[in-house]
């Protein structure tokens, strides 16, 4: 079995671990987190909460569910704290395969504040509480971006 990749290190930014990460969507959805911020999902791999790619094309494999909005690309800093990493694929606590419902509060009771989660396509971030997001900004959006499922 090949081993897969980890996402890069945080940097420490005034006493913070601090990743840059990516999040595609709609472009009315990108408006709109840009100017009320992100909130959690309903689903996803690790429960509800907010995912994010390390690389903008990274987001073309994982922006593919129905309810992933594509044409719009933020590049936001998130302060991931301590990172509860699980194993390759496709695993977040439970069996592989199985949807595991984390939430804010269950992962402070870990002791850490984000995940890393390999779903079988590269590491994704995921956090809970939108105040972890530090700054987020649109960034010009390339349609090779464009999950191939999706492409319009």
């Amino acid at each position: 079995m090949i081993p897969h990749a980890t996402a890069p290190p945080a940097t420490s930014e005034y006493g913070r671990q601090v990743m840059t990460l990516y999040h595609q969507t709609s472009p009315e959805a990108c408006h709109s987190i840009i100017r009320t911020g992100f909130r959690p999902g309903h689903d996803g791999w690790c429960g509800g909460g907010i995912y994010f790619a390390l690389s903008p094309q990274a987001t073309k494999t994982k922006a593919i569910t129905p309810h992933s909005g594509i044409g719009c690309m933020l590049e936001v800093k998130v302060d991931v704290g301590r990172v509860k990493k699980f194993p390759c694929c496709r695993y977040c606590g439970g069996r592989q395969d199985e949807h595991v419902p984390w939430s804010n509060q269950k992962l402070k009771a870990s002791g850490h504040d984000s995940i890393e989660i390999n779903p079988g396509d590269g590491p994704e971030i995921v956090i809970y509480d939108k105040h972890q997001v530090l700054s987020i900004k649109e960034i010009r959006f390339d349609p090779a971006w464009t999950p191939h499922r999706m492409h319009w």
